[in-house]
């Protein structure tokens, strides 16, 4: 067996019970570099840089301490709240390129009762009468 062959198999057994990586041990680590690089970039103000290699440093503590631990349970459900708080925000920037890369194909516009998002082509013109398609109710809408 190579000597890679063996580091990988001594990894592999020492991970094994251990919680390893997830979405929010990867959000720490590269907050952690992206402190520790702007700690370089301010570093004519001291006391600035030695704060943010700090906070790098012990960000960079509580990732490694999550990704050894042993108890799946907590940090399956700390990564759990770390998602739900993260996805609705991926969500709206995503619609939100979506809409901006549609933006001189469609009209995009709100119902009324619930909020819903809806599309129009442009090439409609005038008034439309729209139904939406979560709360049922019927507008018009001048475009």
């Amino acid at each position: 067996m190579s000597f890679l062959n063996k580091l990988r198999a001594g990894i592999f057994r020492f991970m094994q019970g251990r919680h390893g990586p997830d979405q929010l041990a990867l959000a720490m680590l590269w907050t952690s570099l992206g402190l520790n690089l702007l700690a370089v970039l301010f570093s004519a103000v001291s006391w600035l840089s030695t704060l943010l290699s700090v906070l790098g440093f012990v960000l960079l503590v509580l990732c490694f301490y999550r990704i050894l631990s042993r108890n799946d349970a907590a940090r399956g459900a700390e990564n759990r709240k770390y998602l739900s708080w993260v996805y609705p925000m991926r969500t709206r920037l995503k619609q939100a390129r979506v809409r901006f890369e549609n933006r001189k194909t469609y009209t995009y516009f709100s119902c009324p009762g619930c909020k819903c998002r809806m599309r129009l082509p442009k090439s409609v013109h005038g008034v439309v009468r729209v139904t939406c398609k979560s709360c049922g109710r019927v507008f018009e809408k001048k475009l």
